[in-house]
């Protein structure tokens, strides 16, 4: 009988040890706190999106994002389903399509996934985005500035470089960018960020900028998620 109460109490002062301690088994179906969450990214870049969803990868600018989920309490989640996880404007200037989730896989028994996919977003945001899990929005804003193709509503409603997008590519989109590309007709065009879609970025729109543009027009490119 003392040897058994013995070996109990050694059970359960180990176990109390690795609480203490942080040590303990990962949890699987919990939330993640970004308090004790990290989320980071190899550079900063700038990303091309299209509510349709054939933007650029976050690979093809050379970007991988790194997210380490941990609860409350500190502990990994494991087995975080990365299609509950998406990307937001740190201004809220984007517009996501749907419920699309640019994801796939799961973190790992530490709470570590590395995400790379494009984002299904209308909308304009270059401060950067931030990562949402489940609803829950993580820390840092990131350097990635996002532009989309869609960002004006064939419906009217926002004049001057106010953005309205509706989740289609349309003329009203490219009317909009030709007010911001120089030509015969418009030489003192105005820079805007938002339509400096291709590289070189800065300076003045050019033909890179109009052709990436022109065959999402020409594709009648939408949100297609509900």
């Amino acid at each position: 009988m003392f040897k058994f109460t013995a070996i109990a109490l050694a059970l359960v002062t180990l176990l109390l040890t690795l609480e203490v301690f942080g040590v303990r088994s990962t949890t699987a179906g919990e939330k993640p706190w970004p308090e004790w969450s990290t989320v980071t990214v190899t550079g900063e870049g700038i990303l091309f999106a299209c509510p349709q969803g054939d933007g650029e990868l976050l690979s093809d600018k050379g970007l991988t994002i790194t997210a380490t989920l941990r609860t409350s309490l500190g502990y990994p989640v494991a087995g975080f389903p990365a299609t509950d996880l998406w990307l937001i404007g740190c201004d809220s200037g984007l517009v996501i399509c749907g419920s699309a989730r640019p994801f796939e896989g799961a973190t790992d028994v530490n709470g570590r996934i590395l995400l790379d996919g494009r984002i299904l977003a209308s909308g304009c945001d270059n401060t950067g985005v931030r990562l949402v899990a489940q609803g829950i929005t993580m820390q840092p804003c990131l350097p990635i500035q996002v532009r989309s193709a869609d960002l004006k509503s064939s419906q009217g409603g926002c004049p001057g470089d106010a953005l309205c997008p509706d989740g289609e590519v349309d003329l009203a989109d490219f009317s909009f960018l030709a007010t911001h590309y120089p030509s015969s007709g418009n030489p003192g065009a105005s820079y805007f960020a938002c339509v400096d879609f291709a590289t070189p970025y800065g300076g003045s729109l050019g033909l890179a900028d109009l052709s990436r543009f022109a065959t999402h027009l020409s594709g009648q490119h939408r949100c297609n998620v509900p």
